[in-house]
């Protein structure tokens, strides 16, 4: 093998330019981007001259009615005229409590679940037992064994009849007396 020795008193780096200049050309003012608007009212009832809450509001703008729970896009109706569309409601559709009832003989009915606390109150029409999934556990110290019953909306509430039996270490028997049950209910 050859050595090679090099002996060199500067350094030479090959490679970009020694300076580099940024130049940003910013351009005009563009439109601003959507906004959300926050109020109690309708908002096709409040709007006036594109103007709401004291605030101009264009084309694509939110608004959020915290009286209904509903949000709003401000968008080109009939005609080309902008109009407020609703979009979407900010009612989860889920419910969910943790409710004492009263066992007897291994029922339990409960009859106070409003259907008004699950879905939106312009979506309750044609709704039956089917619509809903009712998910639930028994709180108790010893086995449980449980069936639920769904019945179809009345009175603007959700009827359940719970069913139920215990078991003690030797025999099983129906549950009596208040038990904790846990309900999850969604809208399917």
């Amino acid at each position: 093998m050859v050595d090679i020795v090099l002996d060199l008193e500067e350094l030479i780096v090959l490679g970009g330019p020694s300076q580099v200049a940024v130049q940003v050309d910013l351009g005009p003012d563009g439109d601003r981007g959507s906004i959300f608007v926050v109020d109690s009212s309708e908002p096709n009832s409040i709007t006036e001259d594109n103007v709401i809450s004291g605030i101009t509001v264009q084309a694509f703008d939110m608004y959020i009615n915290t009286q209904n729970k509903k949000m709003y896009q401000y968008v080109a109706g009939d005609g080309g005229l902008l109009t407020w569309v609703e979009v979407l409601s900010l009612i989860p559709n889920t419910y969910s409590v943790n409710k004492a009832v009263t066992f007897s003989n291994g029922e339990a009915t409960i009859s106070d679940i409003l259907i008004a606390n699950i879905v939106d109150t312009g979506s309750t029409s044609g709704l039956t037992a089917a619509n809903f999934n009712v998910q639930y556990s028994i709180v108790g110290s010893a086995p449980i064994a449980s069936s639920i019953s769904v019945s179809n909306p009345s009175a603007g509430a959700l009827p359940i009849t719970l069913y139920g039996s215990e078991f003690d270490g030797t025999t099983w028997s129906d549950l009596s007396g208040s038990k904790t049950v846990h309900l999850l209910i969604t809208v399917v």
